[in-house]
């Protein structure tokens, strides 16, 4: 029998701006799914607070990821996990931006449901 693996759930506020000059900066409520297996559900939560949530919770997704799309901002907080001691249980990363746009990191090892 394998290890079980664990998806946590974290939301954060942010706002990024896109497209053309015309278009003001916007916020969203993201949610951050994170896959891992074989570490404790503290040590995700840790590692979320310290290298996710600081960076990213009321600020502007431009100084994290260039575009500030929801694919680049997956691919940031995927690569910031794996520098973490969450990194060698990290299964995956999946951010979600608005009810229909979900994306998942090119880097994930597992399927999200």
């Amino acid at each position: 029998m394998g290890l079980v693996t664990t998806t946590r759930r974290y939301m954060f506020q942010s706002t990024h701006k896109l497209g053309s000059l015309q278009e003001g900066k916007h916020g969203h409520h993201f949610y951050l799914e994170v896959m891992f297996q074989g570490a404790p559900v503290a040590l995700a939560d840790q590692c979320y607070k310290e290298k996710i949530e600081s960076q990213v919770h009321g600020k502007d997704l431009s100084k994290v990821a260039d575009p500030p799309t929801g694919e680049m901002l997956a691919q940031w907080i995927h690569k910031q996990l794996l520098l973490s001691p969450l990194g060698k249980h990290l299964l995956g990363v999946a951010v979600q931006e608005t009810p229909k746009n979900r994306y998942i990191s090119s880097m994930t090892e597992a399927r999200f449901v």
